[in-house]
């Protein structure tokens, strides 16, 4: 019981943070093709209470209804597709629009990349955008995209730090965290899959799959603190 409690009082501060940070942060720059360096961060499956939904920035109240949450607890499988991913982190997620994101670094290098102390644990959020509620975000990814001949799969924003107690604390920004995304059934596994990633001020890169021998899970280092994200498809 007291578990269950803890892990509601958790998703209840992440979803603050959700919808407290604008989603229209991001400008458009030029994609660049990346490697960024090493960090870590994940996720897994339990139903907790529903987030409410993306808010505009500048709104202030929900556009759309609120999206089921999911808690993420560390040290468990993320399973969507047949696919099963170890995470390494706690957090909540509501994204959709890929059947599971999961921060997967292994765990000496997300207490290094996070600074974790003692009782501190690393935590991720993650919520669906569109060009509706982070249209400078999207702006970015779709130009991304179309320098790679890439269609777009699926957009999110994601938020990583740590909570320590009882706060949520974002990471900084030039951290870089191992991070996996279960492609969805409908993807031709036999195609090129990459991650465009738009930090916190605009700066847009592409990262490539670090592990192209799953054709069914893509790997790539995601940034601390808040960043939007879309898997895209080339070919």
């Amino acid at each position: 019981m007291k578990t269950r409690i803890a892990q509601k009082a958790i998703a209840a501060a992440m979803v603050v943070s959700m919808v407290a940070t604008p989603l229209t942060a991001f400008a458009t720059t030029q994609a660049s093709s990346s490697g960024s360096s090493t960090a870590a961060v994940a996720a897994a499956t339990t139903t907790t209470p529903a987030a409410p939904a993306e808010t505009p920035s500048g709104s202030g109240a929900p556009s759309t209804p609120a999206p089921a949450t999911v808690a993420v607890p560390s040290n468990g499988n993320v399973s969507a597709n047949g696919v099963k991913v170890f995470s390494t982190a706690a957090g909540v997620s509501t994204v959709k629009s890929v059947p599971a994101v999961t921060v997967t670094a292994p765990e000496a290098d997300l207490t290094a990349a996070l600074s974790l102390g003692k009782g501190e644990k690393a935590f991720a959020s993650s919520y669906d955008i569109t060009a509706k509620t982070a249209p400078a975000a999207v702006t970015a990814i779709n130009d991304a995209a179309a320098t790679q001949g890439a269609t777009v799969v699926g957009m999110f924003n994601m938020t990583i730090g740590k909570m320590s107690g009882g706060q949520f604390k974002a990471a900084d920004g030039s951290v870089r965290i191992r991070t996996s995304i279960i492609i969805p059934a409908k993807c031709d596994p036999s195609k090129t899959y990459k991650v465009v990633v738009v930090s916190k001020g605009g700066k847009t890169r592409v990262e490539d799959d670090l592990n192209p021998d799953n054709g069914k899970v893509v790997a790539f280092n995601a940034d601390g603190g808040i960043a939007a994200y879309a898997l895209i498809c080339i070919g």
